[in-house]
């Protein structure tokens, strides 16, 4: 008697050329069969088109990490902040509904305030002090009232290879000082804030434990991140120490950094939920780094 041939579930990225969509892509790869879409493919502020795309696929789950990220423009563009953020998610969330498939929304840190003492948990009260961090509030409300059965992932300071990210502007600007330094013969210093707390993650390292998630079947609210939680400044430290050690850094205030955005002081997270349920892959963030500067450093370098 001949076997029936396993079909593998099939995964819908959403956002699929970001930095976090790149790595889903490539960790679902294995053993799903997974579509990557790009605003090319689908404008999830069309509801028709978003809902068509998603419907001619007919996916089990759909990872949505499409999103307006850049948050200083954010607060110049609120209308469209709300129209990609909070429009677009709930489009999506009704595609989904559509077609009977689980939504993964990727949230963010900046839904919290930034005044608690220590890092947030699932369970915190959301209280977002910049347009960005109100509209991917929004999403995560749309998706929840729209019934469909979600995962709401909340993720901060992610890092990747591909992008825009902290790590990729600390490496361009700490190159651009040892150039300068060059010329005129000083030595070369960077200022980085040390007053903003968080937990710089890998996106390889959200999209496996994302892939752990969609696993075990869980919905509900969930927090990503490597840990303990850290100053930018140390984040940074560390960073130039690896690959640019004669770049000396300076510690100074946000108040010094002018920008369009107010940011949360501390947006650490915390992944309570995880550890409770026996999920929890993630690892500390010095880990992670050392991995991904191993692998990617040089050509970063190279590229910046």
């Amino acid at each position: 008697m001949q076997k029936a041939e396993i079909v593998p579930h099939k995964v819908l990225v959403t956002g699929a050329n970001g930095q976090l969509g790149r790595a889903l892509v490539s960790q679902f790869s294995d053993l799903y069969e997974v579509v990557g879409i790009t605003r090319k493919d689908a404008d999830i502020t069309d509801k028709i088109e978003i809902s068509r795309v998603i419907s001619s696929h007919r996916p089990q789950y759909v990872l949505h990490t499409a999103a307006f990220t850049n948050v200083d423009r954010c607060e110049i563009e609120s209308e469209k902040a709300a129209l990609v953020n909070s429009i677009g998610t709930e489009n999506v969330a009704l595609a989904c509904k559509a077609v009977n498939a689980k939504l993964v929304y990727f949230s963010t840190d900046f839904v919290f305030d930034g005044t608690k003492s220590r890092a947030y948990l699932e369970t915190d009260r959301t209280n977002p002090v910049n347009t960005y961090g109100r509209s991917k509030l929004e999403g995560e409300s749309k998706c929840l009232s729209s019934r469909v059965d979600t995962v709401i992932i909340r993720i901060g300071w992610i890092y990747s290879e591909n992008g825009s990210n902290f790590l990729k502007k600390i490496l361009a600007a700490a190159k651009k000082k040892v150039e300068t330094a060059r010329a005129t013969g000083e030595k070369p210093c960077l200022k980085v804030v040390s007053d903003q707390i968080g937990t710089p993650t890998w996106a390889k390292d959200i999209a496996a434990q994302t892939k752990k998630l969609i696993e075990r079947n869980v919905s509900g609210i969930y927090h990503i991140a490597s840990f303990p939680e850290v100053l930018r400044f140390e984040f940074a430290r560390v960073i130039l120490a690896t690959m640019l050690p004669d770049v000396t850094i300076e510690p100074c205030s946000s108040s010094e950094f002018e920008t369009e955005a107010k940011r949360p002081l501390r947006s650490s997270l915390c992944c309570e939920k995880l550890e409770s349920e026996n999920l929890n892959m993630m690892r500390p963030w010095k880990d992670s780094l050392d991995e991904f500067l191993k692998l990617h450093g040089k050509q970063l370098l190279n590229e910046i």
